[in-house]
């Protein structure tokens, strides 16, 4: 179970706007004011976190024995959650659902959208399968360099790191090759925004094949020719970096049908994601 503590303003948010949506309260409790809060809809397997508000005057904590330990003069209340655990299908459904209505959204608030579709080579997809053992652990990944990130092949995984990738789940194990993605789309993305640095806005989405390999869709919103990188910028970055075989950017014609288009690849896995 999540548990976290709030200040004083924060928790004080939170209840107003649980409140607001049909919360709980009971206002005498051993904790104080307590508040309970189903916001996992129509999740399978729903996920509890609590958060602690603290009286003014006392700042949170993240250590767990000092959240424990805490005396009962210093909170304010207490607000039970009910989330989504974001894993099973409907919730997958729901995240789909939500961001294709606001790709819609951003369709129509810039004057030109387009939908780019890019794949990696086979070396690339090997080069994310070997550098994946790397990013297993998030915080260490997080605090390493932008050099020891972007390390070549012959930065192989130690045997360690190897026999601790094998026992992780499938989740868990595309979570960490996500980590590894994620840095080298952020990288094309910031090359792409160096030879134009026009304004644009995106949305990207992965999606897995069967055999493994992995297709990127995205939606680039901007404000028109000439005020943002061409057709040209995203290619040759693409191809420099990533595969010389697919990639395609036009025009989106249609506004309700590209966003659903790239989001149904949310609810098929956990690849899948914005």
């Amino acid at each position: 179970m999540f548990c976290s503590e709030l200040d004083a303003i924060a928790f004080a948010r939170l209840c107003g706007k649980a409140l607001k949506y049909g919360a709980l309260w009971k206002p005498e409790t051993l904790f104080g004011a307590c508040i309970q809060w189903d916001t996992a809809g129509s999740c399978e397997n729903p996920t509890e976190r609590q958060f602690i508000g603290l009286n003014p005057g006392v700042n949170p904590s993240k250590d767990y024995h000092t959240i424990r330990n805490r005396d009962l003069d210093q909170i304010k209340g207490r607000a039970t959650l009910q989330v989504r655990c974001r894993k099973c299908q409907p919730c997958k459904r729901h995240k789909s659902k939500f961001w294709a209505a606001r790709g819609t959204s951003e369709v129509q608030a810039h004057p030109r959208t387009r939908f780019l579709t890019g794949t990696l080579s086979p070396y690339m997809r090997h080069f994310f399968r070997m550098r994946a053992p790397h990013a297993i652990n998030a915080e260490a990944w997080g605090k390493l360099s932008y050099k020891a990130r972007t390390a070549t092949l012959s930065d192989l995984p130690t045997d360690a790191q190897k026999q601790h990738w094998e026992l992780l789940s499938k989740p868990a194990q595309d979570r960490a090759l996500l980590r590894i993605v994620n840095h080298k789309i952020d990288g094309y993305l910031a090359r792409v925004r160096r030879r134009n640095p026009g304004r644009f806005r995106y949305m990207l989405v992965y999606e897995t094949h069967k055999d493994g390999e992995l297709h990127v869709h995205a939606l680039i919103h901007d404000d028109g020719e000439g005020t943002s990188p061409s057709e040209r910028d995203f290619r040759l970055e693409w191809r420099k970096h990533f595969s010389s075989k697919v990639f395609q950017l036009k025009t989106v014609e249609n506004d309700k049908d590209a966003p659903w288009y790239v989001c149904k690849y949310i609810s098929k896995s956990m690849m899948g994601r914005v």
